[in-house]
């Protein structure tokens, strides 16, 4: 695993010693995530992880500065979409963009290097298909369902048309689903015909 090269020391999740990921975090990062409804406006989901203990910490160190993580996080990713059939002849891959700001700040954007890997392994474009409209006031963190739905509500637009198209929404983290879910209303705004989600990992609380 990638992981073992960029951390050959220690584990990147609990510091233990040794090669990579310890036994004990490995198991915690296949365990399946807690089972949620899809968002709506989503025609299908898969999740990765649950957003808990090893997955939490590898994705804050990532976002963080060690763009290196994410890579992995992706190509585990991408065999999960795969097994799940969401890849496919004419599937467009598109990155939940992150606020302008955010990306300024980090230098990458988290999403969009977690899309890469997977749309590598379909087969399929890594296309620029949503823009995001103004950075948000105040981070989502901590923000009710109900308001992260309204800070999200008309954030996202689809600069060309997409008719027809098949689009996999790629994101780190899924919280509420009020981000998937805008994304998804631009993307059908815009024709697509059929949108679905791939996310590394997924918060135990209700959409």
């Amino acid at each position: 695993m990638l992981l073992d090269l960029v951390f050959p020391s220690s584990c990147p999740a609990c510091g233990t010693a040794g090669r990579g990921l310890c036994p004990s975090c490995r198991e915690v990062l296949a365990s399946p995530p807690p089972p949620l409804p899809t968002p709506p406006g989503l025609d299908r989901l898969v999740a990765g992880t649950a957003y808990r203990g090893p997955a939490r910490t590898l994705l804050l160190r990532a976002k963080a500065g060690r763009r290196e993580l994410l890579r992995p996080l992706g190509e585990r990713l991408a065999r999960l979409a795969e097994v799940a059939g969401l890849g496919g002849r004419g599937v467009l891959v598109i990155a939940v963009p992150s606020h302008l700001l955010a990306r300024w700040r980090r230098g990458f954007d988290p999403a969009r290097e977690i899309a890469g890997p997977v749309a590598a392994r379909l087969g399929c474009p890594l296309h620029p298909g949503l823009v995001r409209r103004l950075p948000a006031l105040r981070a989502s963190k901590g923000l009710s369902a109900s308001d992260r739905r309204a800070a999200v509500e008309n954030a996202f637009r689809a600069p060309r048309p997409l008719p027809g198209a098949r689009v996999l929404l790629v994101d780190d983290v899924l919280t509420t689903g009020a981000t998937l879910s805008a994304c998804a209303r631009a993307l059908r705004a815009a024709g697509a015909a059929e949108v679905s989600g791939a996310v590394w990992a997924r918060t135990p609380r209700g959409l």
